[in-house]
């Protein structure tokens, strides 16, 4: 006999115990007998939907716990995914992040090397042409050194 078969049977005994009491005792009418048979069959039929309703309410239950469990599981597994997912996408972000620094970088050294050379050609240039400016100065001012020279001659020749 099972464990939870074993309460029910001793129930059903102490039952029948009490009844047959009553029989022989002959204190109670056989209509009230009836009446008492009639009482304990519907005692034991309720012990019985009261058990029935406890297992299924168990199995119920057991059904509910099982389903939240894989709901839980399930909760788990998505959101082990979806962290799955951040941390791919938050690395690929990352390596972006990274390139665009790195060209960004790289824009600014060019243009820096850019800026250098052409503040490099434009001193070369200004230098270039301060020497043709002095040049042409010493050319302007030689002829007109010579042109006064010429011109205090031939005023020196008038007068001399």
């Amino acid at each position: 006999m099972s464990e939870p078969d074993r309460p029910r049977d001793s129930l059903r005994a102490a039952a029948r115990r009490a009844l047959s009491a009553l029989d022989e005792s002959g204190v109670v009418s056989p209509d009230d007998r009836a009446a008492l048979r009639d009482l304990a069959a519907k005692a034991g039929e309720k012990v019985r939907e009261s058990a029935a309703t406890g297992r299924d309410a168990a199995d119920r239950a057991a059904r509910l716990v099982d389903g939240a469990a894989a709901t839980g599981r399930d909760a788990a597994d998505h959101a082990r995914g979806l962290l799955h997912d951040a941390a791919e996408e938050g690395r690929d972000l990352a390596a972006a992040a990274e390139r665009i620094v790195a060209d960004v970088t790289q824009a600014s050294r060019d243009v820096t090397e850019t800026a250098a050379d052409s503040l490099r050609d434009a001193t070369n240039r200004l230098a270039l042409a301060g020497r043709r400016q002095e040049r042409v100065l010493l050319a302007v001012g030689g002829s007109v050194t010579v042109a006064v020279l010429a011109l205090a001659v031939a005023i020196g020749r008038r007068r001399g």
